[in-house]
C-alpha cells in the first residue's frame, strides 16, 4: 500500500486559510502533511480523521537554520500546550493540527498577523519573486532585442516563439504573484482597519498554477521538436540545472543535520551553486563543440572539393541539396564544382525557403552566383513589418566610404507592386527584394543582371 505520495500544490505563501482547509480536506481523505518545499508537497498515509489546522509565519525561522531557534521551540511548547501538534515548516510559515475542533486559535489579533505576514513576505519571497521578474524582463528584452533588424528569424523560428511565450508566461505569473500580494494586504488593511479579518488571498494563483504547468509543459514539447538535432543539449542543459538544484539542496539538508550556523550554510551552499555554475558554463560549451565535431548538427556535405591559390591549398564543402531553382534553368553553364544548399523553416506565422548555389574561387570561367530567399507570410498584418525590418537590416555604410543601401525602383518586368534594388555609390547591382504583396517577399541575389525571359523562369520555378 502506498504509504506517501507527493503533489504539486499551487497556494501562495501568504495563503493561510486557503492551505488550512486544504490540509483539512487531505486528513479527511486519510494523508497528513509531513515536509513541504518549493517543489512538492509530501503527505503520509493516516487513518482518515477530521483535523483542524492553523497557519501560522515566524519570522526567526529558516530552511537555513540547523533547528527550531529558542524563541521557535518556546512557541511550539505554548501551541503543544494549547493542544495544538507542529505539522512541518516551510520557510517562515509553521503548520500545526488539532484533533480538538474547539482547540483556542493561535492567533486572534488580525492586525499583528497580517503585520507578521508582511514581515515573513519581505524576508524571503517577495525579494525571491522581485529577482525573478527582473530577471526574465532581461531575458525578454535579449530575445526582443534584434527585432527591429531580424523579426524575420524571431516570426520563422519555432524554437525562438516557444522561449518568448515560455518567457512571457514566467513574466506574467511573477507580476500576477506580486501584483496578487500587493491588492491583497490592501484589502486586508482596509478590512482589519474597520474591524474585520484579513482577506482570502492566493485565489489567483491557486486556480491557474495547474493549467500554468501544464502549458509550461506543453510548451518544453513543442520546443524539444522544434530544436532538431539540438534537443540532447537542451535535455542536458536541463539535466544539469536539475542536478545543480538536487545538488544545492542535498547539500543544505545535510548541513542542517550536521549543526550548521545559518550563516554558514548559506554562504556554503551561495559557493557551491557559483561553483557549479561555473562548471556547467565551462562544460556545456565543450560538450557542443564536441558534439558538432562529431557531424551531429550539421549535415554532411555531397563531397570536400580542393582548391589551389599557390602553394597554398583550401578545402570546400560541397551540396547537394534539391532547390527549386538553379543557374542552369537560367543560363547555359559548365562549372562542374556548385554547391548547392537549401534551408526551410516554417512557424505559424511565416515559411521561409532560403536557397544558394555558389562556386569557389578555381579559377575556372562561369561559375556565376545564385542566392535567394522566399518569405510567405500567413498573415497580411506582418508584411509591411517584415519587409521594412528586412530592408532595414541591409542599411550599411562601408569602411571605405561607399554608400551601401537599397532603393525603390520601376521594375514593371518583375509583376511585383515593389522592387528594391541595391546600389553602392549610386550605381544598380543585380539584387533585389521584390515584394508581392500582401504575403510573399523574395530576396534575390546574382552575379548577373536578369533579363525579362529569365525573371519569367524565377517566377515560374519559385512559384510567386
Amino acid at each position: 500500500m502506498l504509504r506517501t505520495k507527493r503533489r504539486m500544490e499551487f497556494f501562495a505563501f501568504y495563503d493561510d486559510q486557503g492551505i488550512a482547509r486544504h490540509l483539512e480536506r487531505m486528513a479527511q481523505k486519510g494523508w497528513l502533511i509531513e515536509r513541504i518545499n518549493n517543489y512538492f508537497w509530501t503527505y503520509r498515509k493516516i487513518e482518515p480523521q477530521r483535523l483542524r489546522f492553523a497557519v501560522t509565519y515566524f519570522p526567526e525561522a529558516s530552511d537555513f537554520n540547523p533547528g527550531p531557534t529558542e524563541n521557535q521551540q518556546t512557541f511550539q511548547e505554548y501551541c503543544e500546550s494549547a493542544g495544538w501538534r507542529f505539522a512541518v515548516q516551510w520557510c517562515q510559515m509553521q503548520i500545526f493540527y488539532s484533533e480538538n475542533p474547539a482547540a483556542v486559535p493561535l492567533e486572534t489579533d488580525e492586525f499583528s498577523r497580517l503585520q507578521n505576514i508582511h514581515r515573513c513576505m519581505r524576508k524571503n519571497f517577495l525579494p525571491g519573486n522581485i529577482v525573478i521578474l527582473i530577471l526574465m524582463g532581461i531575458l525578454m528584452g535579449l530575445q526582443l532585442l534584434s527585432v527591429p533588424r531580424d523579426l524575420l528569424s524571431l516570426l520563422a523560428e519555432n524554437a525562438r516563439l516557444i522561449t518568448v511565450t515560455m518567457l512571457l508566461l514566467a513574466i506574467l505569473s511573477e507580476a500576477g504573484m506580486l501584483l496578487g500580494y500587493y491588492f491583497w494586504r490592501r484589502r486586508s488593511l482596509r478590512s482589519v482597519a474597520n474591524g474585520g479579518s484579513c482577506a482570502r488571498g492566493g485565489r489567483f494563483q491557486h486556480r491557474l498554477g495547474g493549467p500554468v504547468w501544464l502549458l509550461v509543459l506543453l510548451l518544453l514539447a513543442l520546443y524539444l521538436c522544434s530544436v532538431g538535432a539540438y534537443w540532447p543539449v537542451i535535455l542536458i542543459c536541463a539535466a544539469m540545472f536539475s542536478g545543480i538544484t538536487a545538488i544545492t539542496l542535498a547539500a543544505r539538508a545535510i548541513m542542517r543535520k550536521k549543526g550548521f550556523a545559518k550563516e554558514t550554510n548559506i554562504a556554503a551552499t551561495a559557493v557551491l551553486i557559483l561553483f557549479l555554475s561555473i562548471g556547467f558554463g565551462v562544460g556545456l560549451p565543450g560538450l557542443s563543440d564536441w558534439m558538432r565535431d562529431s557531424g551531429l548538427f550539421e549535415k554532411q556535405p555531397a563531397y570536400i572539393y580542393t582548391t589551389q591559390t599557390g602553394s597554398s591549398s583550401w578545402d570546400w564543402e560541397v551540396y547537394a541539396d534539391p532547390i527549386p531553382l538553379k543557374v542552369e534553368d537560367l543560363r547555359p553553364t559548365d562549372y562542374p564544382h556548385y554547391s548547392y544548399e537549401l534551408t526551410e523553416r516554417s512557424s505559424p506565422f511565416v515559411s521561409v525557403l532560403k536557397a544558394s548555389q555558389t562556386g569557389f574561387p578555381d579559377g575556372l570561367e562561369g561559375d556565376e552566383r545564385l542566392l535567394y530567399t522566399v518569405v510567405r507570410l500567413k498573415q497580411e498584418v506582418w508584411f509591411r513589418p517584415v519587409l521594412e525590418s528586412m530592408l532595414r537590416a541591409e542599411e550599411r555604410f562601408r569602411y571605405d566610404g561607399e554608400q551601401d543601401t537599397f532603393l525603390l525602383v520601376e521594375a514593371p518586368q518583375w509583376g511585383a507592386e515593389e522592387v528594391y534594388q541595391r546600389h553602392i555609390d549610386g550605381q544598380p547591382q543585380p539584387e533585389y527584394y521584390i515584394c508581392y504583396a500582401p504575403d510573399s517577399i523574395l530576396q534575390l541575389d546574382l552575379s548577373w543582371e536578369p533579363t525579362a525571359q529569365e525573371i519569367a523562369v524565377i517566377r515560374e520555378k519559385l512559384g510567386i
